[in-house]
């Protein structure tokens, strides 16, 4: 569940638009190695889209649908397919997508293993999660400075490997990368930052890669 502090937080952002090019640094490199493992899906649900810095780019993959529970973060997402709602009880049924994913989600919740359960529900298949590095320097800082981001201090590849496993999920790939960081880096430190995004212990992110162990090689063919 996501605390009443944490909903007011995201009432009052103003974000960049996801076409900015500090947005398409942030976004692109994580994409590109999941689409490494992950081929052609044809129905993509982005949970906690808030103002779509990934809904934008997957639904230029394939039919997407976004999913928030904050009205001012849908208002600002460009892509029209949004529904309002809460992770912890995602209004799909079964097995509804061929790829779940979210994105700077799960330290925003109390209980991120039930948010992972959920999303593995409404899963054909693939379930991709990625969050902030508590170990990169900026990270650390921001759960410092404000209560909203303080569970990113649990946010290690090793605390979220064990979340995935205890959600009974396979995992195929993870990386900790990318040091690009969306909302108030400034345009010339993003820009010298985009260069590096090989795995690097302390990059800003952490992003997973898992399937449903019954799920069949041949689903998405």
């Amino acid at each position: 569940m996501i605390k009443d502090y944490q909903n007011s937080y995201w009432e009052q952002k103003k974000r960049r638009h996801p076409s900015d090019r500090i947005i398409s640094d942030f976004v692109r490199p994580k994409l590109d190695f999941i689409w490494r493992y992950i081929q052609a899906p044809d129905f993509i649900l982005d949970v906690g889209c808030g103002n779509g810095y990934f809904t934008y780019y997957l639904a230029q993959i394939a039919p997407t649908i976004g999913l928030d529970n904050s009205e001012a973060m849908l208002r600002q997402n460009p892509v029209k397919t949004l529904v309002r709602g809460s992770a912890d009880h995602l209004p799909f049924p079964d097995a509804a997508f061929d790829l779940v994913m979210c994105s700077n989600l799960l330290h925003h919740t109390s209980n991120p293993l039930h948010v992972i359960i959920e999303m593995k529900r409404t899963s054909k298949r693939y379930v991709v999660l990625s969050e902030p590095n508590r170990y990169n320097p900026a990270m650390l800082a921001l759960s410092i400075a404000k209560r909203e981001e303080r569970r990113t201090l649990k946010f290690t590849f090793p605390y979220m490997r064990r979340l995935v496993h205890q959600a009974h999920l396979t995992i195929i790939d993870g990386h900790v990368m990318g040091f690009v960081t969306p909302n108030r880096m400034p345009r010339k430190v993003a820009s010298w930052f985009s260069r590096f995004n090989q795995p690097n212990p302390f990059a800003a992110y952490i992003v997973l890669i898992a399937e449903r162990p019954n799920a069949s090689r041949s689903d998405l063919q």
